[in-house]
């Protein structure tokens, strides 16, 4: 008997060994680029530590949207002076980021590939050294922000895109790619934020998706405020959880309006410098501290379309946002700030083909004025367009109209020439127009992939908290680990264990159930026993009487990948174990015999044994012990 429970007891130790290794793994890039954590930057033990971090990252920013934005303003930008070195922006499969493996490096400090929202790497033809296992693969790893909620610090996303985008969904989320934003707003509504700012009402508001869920509806039941517009957000107050979901126009796709709009077209929204200033509000009332994350979201777009006075609106707006950050911050002794891009988006440069040889002379009230010009973003240009019809006259009157500029007949014609094979027809006006009106250069509608700035913020006597040199995101990542006490490793353990392996060793049925939006995992005992898991909530349903408790952290789905050897998995917290054990005892389940422990006694007339007590403490590597055990409740 004894024997057969040490092997069960070594085979679940292995388990979770492996798990921790997985969960801990860092991928490192080809021969000396290393993503590794600098040892001499780690104080992990030390009490000097942050009680505040403040998150900034300025989407598909690089370094001349900076040098434009700050001769736009004809003053310095608020965030100049704080430099403190560059972050280098690959990815696992690509030496060009996207924003979604960018963001899940920085809120993970795992490299991963391609359109991954804070989940383990894929085999690809990639950069990595080694091949991930399979178990590596898809599987979720926690978050600053999810190791912060567990210090119990308040947590929040703002952003002026929808917050179930790419890089605040890598912060709140977990999801196999970044277009799963239902499933990544569900997420953000069951992970306890006490903050959730910015555009996306098409992800919050009842779905279209199988499942149908009203999640506004459901974060007001769950004592959430909620705000939809400027004027709601003035009224929410301290002590609350609260969701402002702002977005009031569908031109630009459920995101924020660009700044360029916002004035007159979308004057119920908020400024992104607004929802920062009530998040800091919000969240500091906490005497654990918080940790926020705030993008700029739209200077990528922006980029993307190569629409220059949109972009320097946009980032305009973010440096806005950070002065009230490093006001509040400049007040305290308590709060570090980081600001950063996740990577460069169009190759914007000062200088095109047009000043090959006219360079030297090029001040700034000759690239100026054209953009100074410009009141309507190239989005709602193309939008009007789309509605009105892309003829001659239409263009010509559009463009005069948002960019104060009178163009001739071919040069409307090469935009409509450009709209059909355009991915989006604002690049079809930008692509056309930007290099005869104003002076930029851009070399592509994607992404490209050099370093990007960083900038930091520390009180006087707390300088070292501050990251300096050239880091990859995920040195980025491990660097706010040390100075926040964060094990994210340890957090991931805790968080997202795969729920076949964690059952494992009980004679219980796990199966899975619903549709791909709404994916249930039933982990059944017989007699009545069963406890029920939906994707994306942080829920356990015990039995037909449908008692529902809260678990620390959200359950997430991964489909199964033929191409990357993944099969099904469901992850769940570890704690699912002990509260299910808790709630079961009167039930009496019990370990299933393996071949390698044919003595074991499975039978439910025999009660447990206190060496049974010590087996269920064994796999709770997490918790200090088995509360069903020190109850007496078993054996």
């Amino acid at each position: 008997m004894l024997i057969g429970i040490l092997i069960i007891v070594s085979a679940i130790l292995l388990i979770s060994v492996v798990d921790v290794a997985v969960s801990i793994s860092t991928v490192a890039a080809p021969g000396v680029w290393h993503v590794f954590h600098d040892e001499d930057d780690d104080d992990s033990d030390s009490d000097d530590k942050p009680k505040n971090v403040i998150f900034l990252i300025v989407d598909g920013c690089g370094m001349e949207h900076y040098t434009i934005s700050r001769w736009f303003k004809g003053a310095p930008l608020n965030i100049d002076g704080l430099q403190t070195g560059l972050v280098r922006t690959f990815i696992a499969d690509s030496v060009i980021a996207d924003s979604a493996p960018s963001a899940s490096a920085y809120a993970t400090g795992v490299i991963t590939n391609d359109k991954l929202i804070s989940v383990g790497p894929v085999p690809t033809p990639s950069l990595m050294e080694t091949t991930p296992t399979i178990e590596a693969r898809l599987k979720p790893h926690a978050t600053l922000l999810e190791g912060a909620r567990l210090q119990g610090k308040s947590v929040g996303v703002v952003a002026t895109s929808h917050t179930c985008h790419a890089t605040p969904g890598a912060f709140i989320g977990h999801a196999q790619h970044r277009s799963l934003e239902y499933d990544i707003m569900e997420q953000g509504v069951y992970q306890g934020l006490d903050v959730m700012f910015g555009g996306g009402s098409i992800y919050f508001t009842p779905r279209t998706s199988d499942d149908q869920e009203d999640l506004q509806a459901i974060a007001k039941s769950m004592g959430y405020q909620v705000a939809r517009n400027k004027s709601e957000l003035a009224t929410l107050v301290a002590g609350k959880k609260a969701i402002g979901i702002f977005d009031s126009q569908a031109y630009n796709d459920y995101h924020l309006c660009p700044e360029v709009d916002r004035a007159d077209l979308c004057p119920t929204e908020p400024t992104l410098a607004e929802m920062t200033t009530k998040a800091l509000g919000l969240l500091a009332t906490n005497p654990k501290g918080f940790f926020v994350m705030v993008e700029g979201s739209q200077v990528d777009f922006a980029s993307h379309a190569n629409d220059a006075r949109t972009l320097i609106g946009e980032l305009l707006q973010y440096d806005e946002a950070a002065k009230v950050v490093l006001d509040w911050a400049r007040q305290r002794d308590d709060t570090l700030v980081v600001l950063v891009s996740d990577h460069n988006t169009g190759g914007l440069s000062l200088g095109n083909s047009r000043t090959s040889k006219t360079y030297p002379q090029q001040h700034k009230d000759y690239v100026l004025p054209a953009l100074r010009a410009m009141t309507r973003s190239a989005q709602y240009i193309a939008d009007q367009l789309d509605n009105q019809g892309w003829t001659v006259a239409n263009v010509q009157a559009q463009i005069k109209a948002g960019w104060g500029a009178s163009i001739s007949d071919d040069l409307a014609q090469r935009v409509i020439d450009l709209v059909p094979a355009s991915l989006d027809h604002q690049n079809a006006v930008c692509e056309a127009l930007s290099a005869n009106l104003t002076l930029l250069g851009w070399t592509t509608h994607g992404h490209v992939g050099g370093d990007v700035p960083l900038f930091a913020y520390a009180p006087k006597h707390h300088q070292s908290w501050k990251p300096t040199g050239l880091l990859h995101h995920t040195e980025l990542n491990k660097h706010l680990q040390a100075k926040m006490g964060l094990d994210l490793a340890a957090t991931t353990d805790r968080l997202y264990v795969d729920a076949t392996k964690l059952f494992a060793a009980y004679n219980v049925t796990i199966t899975t159930q619903g549709n791909s939006h709404n994916r249930v995992l039933l982990v059944d005992g017989g007699s009545g026993k069963l406890a029920t898991f939906h994707q994306n909530k942080n829920q356990m349903i015990i039995g037909k009487s449908g008692e529902v408790i809260t678990l620390e952290g959200v359950c997430v789905h991964i489909n199964a990948d033929a191409t990357y050897e993944v099969p099904e998995r469901f992850y769940v917290p570890r704690q699912a174990l002990e509260l299910m054990t808790a709630k079961w005892v009167d039930r009496r389940i019990y370990p299933t015999p393996t071949p390698a422990s044919p003595t074991q006694n499975s039978d439910p007339s025999i009660p447990f044994s206190p060496s049974y007590c010590w087996f269920v403490r064994s796999v709770q590597v997490t918790f200090r012990s088995s509360r069903a055990c020190d109850m007496n409740l078993i054996g």
